[in-house]
């Protein structure tokens, strides 16, 4: 398959930060903002997790988030 053969199968968005993704699971369970550090803004699910598709025509520098990726 070709990246946009995939891209349109699996529905994908452009990622803000490059490349191409679609949210395959999002927690009901919720964080609430006040019991996590202070680095941390708003709340946040348990978990979430994406595909995410990287083409030779996008840029995605490394980065660090302050929670986990699936």
């Amino acid at each position: 398959m070709t990246a946009q053969q995939i891209i349109k199968k699996f529905d994908l968005k452009e990622h803000p930060e490059g490349g191409f993704y679609k949210e395959t699971y999002r927690s009901n369970g919720i964080i609430k903002n006040d019991h996590l550090n202070s680095y941390f803004v708003g709340d946040r699910n348990y978990s979430t997790c994406i595909y995410f598709l990287l083409t030779s025509e996008k840029f995605s520098a490394f980065h660090k988030i302050n929670q986990d990726e699936i």
